[in-house]
């Protein structure tokens, strides 16, 4: 296949509140802010608006998209049978119209009624909602059962600090669902693992060392995933680079954005996990402003260009398509969507990535 450019997303950064009831973040974290404008998903009609805007109005192929089990599990356990239809519909019209999905399973966060994902009984909660849900798979080629598992671990001790010393426990936890998910569905779907990248040089070797043991994981769950899943934000270590895509040209410990680096990062982990699938499920670029923004997408053609340098069957999804609420702890006004700002430049901006989209997929 060609060279591929999707958009990620996950609905738990689309939802609105009231959706999000039964979330482990609802009324706990400032990831709630600004929701008045989000799209409901009870509302079919908003389920469209959702696949127009996350295909940049249908130019986009394939989607990246992330699970929401909080919206369609109730308080008490039990599956919300009509929420689960709109879920359905969401998945059967992105197919209908030959948009591939990537579904990811688990997006930092999860029901309330579950228990605390430093729990050793963690996966009991997940596998019981999938086994509830499967319904779902009849849908997607490609399934990834955790984002990102080393940020879930830390967002999930900004909720419940404590965490901190289950660090063990958590990977034992994600070693379980990844082992479950590919011992169910490996005869009719492509079972994924998901990293963060931490590829790094000079000083950023050494710091990053603490972080091994999410990297060791690769190895470990090597006979439990077919394709390897890389968020690229940048690498760890002293900037040397001549431009820097962060706005600061002094000589700092940062995540260095050269998109010369993914070179680097695809034959590291290649290397270290032995796979030959691998994707880059996330990369992007926080933007305040217009003048960023023009920063941003030329950081997005660059990096696409570098990817394709290696090998034109590697896909590249960009985070995100809006930015509907604030990013996590990110500054009010800025944001990860490449579609729109607070500028009110959506017409120009969409116009620019649909045109980028198109040229390489």
């Amino acid at each position: 296949m060609s060279m591929t450019v999707g958009i990620s997303y996950s609905l738990v950064q689309v939802a609105r509140e009231s959706n999000l009831e039964n979330d482990i973040i609802y009324k706990k974290y400032r990831f709630l802010d600004n929701r008045e404008g989000n799209i409901n998903l009870d509302d079919k009609l908003d389920l469209d608006k959702l696949i127009e805007l996350s295909t940049l109005g249908y130019n986009v192929k394939n989607i990246r998209l992330s699970y929401l089990p909080s919206y369609v599990e109730n308080s008490n356990g039990k599956i919300d049978k009509n929420k689960l239809k709109n879920i359905l519909y969401l998945l059967e019209q992105y197919r209908n119209q030959g948009i591939d999905i990537l579904l990811v399973l688990l997006h930092f966060t999860y029901p309330r009624n579950w228990v605390s994902i430093f729990d050793k009984n963690f996966p009991k909660y997940f596998i019981n909602h999938i086994e509830n849900v499967k319904e779902i798979f009849s849908y997607v080629k490609h399934i990834c059962p955790i984002n990102e598992p080393m940020n879930t671990y830390f967002i999930n001790i900004l909720i419940n600090p404590k965490g901190i010393f289950y660090l063990s426990r958590f990977l034992k936890n994600v070693e379980e669902i990844q082992e479950y998910i590919y011992d169910e569905l490996k005869k009719e779907i492509n079972i994924h693992f998901n990293i963060y990248s931490i590829y790094s040089k000079n000083i950023g070797i050494i710091l990053n060392n603490l972080l091994k043991p999410f990297e060791y994981q690769i190895k470990k769950l090597r006979n439990y995933y077919n394709v390897l899943d890389i968020n690229y934000y940048g690498t760890f270590g002293f900037n040397l680079y001549g431009k820097n895509y962060l706005g600061s040209k002094s000589l700092r410990i940062i995540n260095a954005y050269n998109p010369k680096d993914i070179q680097n990062v695809i034959v590291s982990y290649k290397n270290l996990s032995g796979v030959n699938n691998i994707l880059i499920t996330e990369t992007g670029l926080y933007a305040k402003n217009y003048e960023e923004e023009k920063t941003r997408c030329k950081y997005i053609e660059e990096i696409i260009k570098y990817i394709k340098k290696i090998s034109s069957d590697i896909p590249a999804f960009i985070w995100t398509f809006g930015e509907i609420v604030n990013e996590w702890e990110k500054e009010p006004g800025g944001g990860f969507g490449i579609c729109y700002d607070r500028n009110n430049n959506k017409k120009k901006i969409c116009e620019n990535y649909i045109e980028l989209f198109k040229k390489y997929n």
